[in-house]
């Protein structure tokens, strides 16, 4: 009697305390948080359709529906009665474990599932919000990681559900059990990885449409699947689910977010029609509802955007449709971002019309210069060059100096000046189609001839602020005539973007004829004069992708510097390699040029110029092509040369210094740290100061006894040796 007492005052206590939980519309903003990539691998598209590959893109996924979404009251509310639930939760297992044949049992394993899923749902609100402000916290750079959002985890309940289904299937709430089984199951198999759980957890949602047609918690239980299915890619299935939302339930509070979600499906089955309808009845629902900030709104006019450009459909109908619903100057912004992405998906005619259009609905709008720009980039990147070159004519026509737009323009001194560097500027594309014709196709001398001319035309013509690219263009014309007429041996570093400068099979030589520069070569120079005089240059190239990471300067001194050294003019080589070395002495071009360097600077002997050089790329640790170790035996050899050529001269004792310290730099060398002793000992001998000779052919003996030097440092020593 005591128990039974006991128990109806618990029941009681549980039924006053808390109302059952059930699935409803939170009104707090929904959060907008990603999902998995929508494309489903293998499952058949419906009505006969192939899903489409897999992209990044990503659907915005609501939390408006979740149970755990609380308000701040509501988390109060439920901290409250936390401990009370607890209580009531020991007490009810208590009475479980010791009258396992009570009747009302079912009643007392609901209220067991019913607070302790009303406990963990107000743990993961707690969850929630530190994880929303962990995320701020990423935003502001104080963690380093992104957190990740609280695992909802229902599997406590399940056990108790499962009994009331199991044993008491008459029991009056067996509709809430199946929709608690399904919706709890699925959270708790997405939580743990357990797809076997989560498959079952299905099933009985499935179950609860079968024995409760008309349930109120079917449009909660569809959305759970459909969005499970969708998460796993499995489109096929989360297509049934969403349909019978949208099909069946059009009054529910997630009626919209499925709609929304059935043109995701759709989306990725590449039936754009039935997305754009789909996203265009959330679009318009919402706005009908006072929602026109709503996050599902903004971020189903986004993908709007995008399946309008994906679609190949053209443009005018959704044009009209935005200009509806957002008004002329939304819908134009909208329109502009859409003639952007046509290119990406290579709806290059779609996205000219559309350019076209706004050039027509006002001619002598600034903007004409923009939609332009845009039409003929498109042609030079995807159209025969005929037909570039036929709209840049137009658009030339279009800007003519006695034409409508510039006599609308002309006022506008700023906008003038975009419109004559925008003439400029597609007229130096022309020339650069020449240029790359030569450079990477292989088109002959003919292609760098045209290119010359039409550079050349532009400057006569005048070039404003683009004389730079226009020089530029001539020189690297020049390189690629010289190129082609010297056999290969003349390589334009450009075009392998800083690659080998010499041809593997070609060897710098070591005895040169001086020879007559060439019309090209010397075509080359003469341009680099009119280069170098441009003041305040900025590094302007032709607009080639292979360019982008050349600096154009040293490129251009490198090969004058080149362009001599073949013909045998070292010492005008090496004013352009001084040049580079002032410019930007940690320059590749210098590291490519360092045989180059040293063997220009040998014939001319200019042995300080040589060091000069090389101490300049070491300071810098110029050194990754040219190694350490090569340039400082390229430095002894400087100082080597240099104080032979003193010593020579009668300047005995700066003669020494040198030497001396060449051997000190070469030391690792025997060879070239024994040379440069017993060259300091030859210097110092023929001055007559026979301790120093001595002392340094004896350390070629003692210090550097592998070198080629001993025995010739021993035959001096035994000379001088009582001198």
């Amino acid at each position: 009697m005591r128990k039974a007492c006991l128990l109806t005052l618990l029941v009681g206590c549980v039924m006053s305390t808390s109302a059952i939980a059930q699935p409803k519309e939170e009104t707090q903003e929904p959060a907008a948080t990603t999902a998995p990539d929508a494309v489903a691998e293998e499952a058949p598209a419906p009505e006969g359709e192939k899903p489409k590959a897999k992209d990044n893109r990503r659907p915005y996924t609501s939390t408006k529906f979740d149970m755990e979404n609380m308000s701040e009251i509501e988390i109060e509310s439920y901290g409250r009665i936390k401990t009370i639930r607890k209580d009531s939760i020991d007490k009810m297992k208590q009475l479980v474990e010791s009258t396992p044949n009570y009747p009302n049992i079912a009643s007392v394993y609901y209220r067991i599932a019913e607070y302790t899923m009303e406990n963990i749902k107000y743990d993961l609100a707690l969850k929630a919000q530190q994880y929303r402000r962990d995320v701020e916290r990423f935003k502001r750079g104080e963690l380093k990681e992104r957190p990740e959002p609280p695992a909802k985890d229902y599997s406590p309940t399940l056990p108790y559900y499962e009994k009331i289904l199991m044993e008491h299937p008459d029991y009056p709430r067996v509709e809430e059990v199946l929709f608690y089984l399904g919706r709890n199951g699925l959270e708790t198999g997405k939580a743990l990885g357990d797809e076997k759980l989560s498959e079952r957890s299905i099933k009985y949602i499935n179950k609860l449409a079968k024995l409760f047609p008309q349930s109120q918690f079917l449009p909660n239980g569809y959305l759970l699947a459909a969005e499970y299915y969708f998460e796993k890619n499995n489109l096929f299935e989360a297509l049934k689910y969403y349909k019978k939302l949208v099909d069946e339930y059009k009054d529910a509070p997630m009626y919209l977010y499925a709609l929304y979600k059935e043109g995701w499906v759709y989306y990725n089955y590449q039936q754009y029609d039935k997305t754009l309808t789909a996203f265009e009845e959330v679009i318009t629902a919402l706005r009908e509802k006072g929602e026109e900030d709503a996050t599902l709104r903004q971020m189903t006019f986004k993908d709007y955007i995008i399946t309008v450009s994906e679609a190949g459909n053209g443009w005018s109908t959704a044009g009209d449709y935005l200009k509806q619903e957002y008004g002329e100057e939304k819908a134009n912004e909208a329109l502009h971002t859409i003639a952007q992405m046509l290119v990406t998906h290579g709806f290059y005619d779609d996205s000219i019309s559309l350019n076209m259009h706004f050039i027509e609905l006002d001619k002598k709008s600034p903007k004409a210069l923009g939609y332009w720009n845009s039409i003929l980039k498109i042609y030079r990147d995807n159209f025969p060059f005929d037909e570039t070159e036929k709209q840049i004519r137009m658009a030339r026509l279009f800007f003519r100096n006695d034409g409508a737009w510039v006599a609308a323009n002309s006022g506008n001194t700023e906008v003038m000046a975009k419109a004559e560097d925008f003439i400029i500027k597609w007229d130096l594309a022309l020339a650069e189609h020449y240029l790359a014709e030569g450079l990477y196709f292989d088109k002959g001398d003919e292609a760098f001839l045209m290119a010359i001319n039409r550079f050349r035309d532009i400057l006569n013509t005048g070039a404003g602020n683009r004389i730079e690219q226009a020089w530029a263009g001539i020189l690297m014309a020049h390189v690629g005539l010289i190129r082609s007429n010297s056999g290969g041996k003349i390589i334009f570093v450009a075009e392998n973007v800083l690659g080998p400068a010499y041809p593997g099979d070609y060897k710098l030589p070591r005895k040169i004829k001086e020879q007559s520069l060439n019309e090209f070569e010397q075509g080359f120079l003469d341009a680099l004069v009119e280069y170098e005089k441009i003041p305040n240059r900025a590094g302007q190239k032709p607009d080639l992708k292979p360019l982008a990471k050349v600096n154009m300067e040293a490129d251009f001194f490198y090969v004058a510097a080149l362009v001599n050294y073949m013909k045998g003019h070292s010492t005008k080589g090496l004013e352009y390699i001084d040049q580079l070395v002032t410019y930007k002495p940690d320059s590749p071009f210098l590291g490519w040029a360092g045989d180059m360097i040293y063997e220009m600077s040998a014939r001319a002997e200019d042995w300080t110029g040589l060091q000069r050089r090389v101490n300049a790329m070491l300071k810098v640790g110029n050194t990754e092509i040219t190694a350490k170790e090569q340039l400082n035996l390229y430095l002894c050899d400087g100082l080597i040369n240099e104080g032979v050529a003193l010593g020579k001269a009668g300047n005995f004792g700066d003669g020494s210094e040198r030497l001396s310290t060449a051997a000190q730099t070469c030391s690792e060398d025997a060879d070239k740290a024994g040379e440069a002793l017993y060259k300091l000992g030859q210097v110092a001998e023929q001055g007559g100061f026979y301790p120093q000779a001595r002392e340094a052919y004896k350390r070629v003996i003692d210090e550097f006894g592998r070198s080629k030097y001993r025995n010739m440092a021993q035959r001096q020593f035994a000379k001088i040796k009582n001198k």
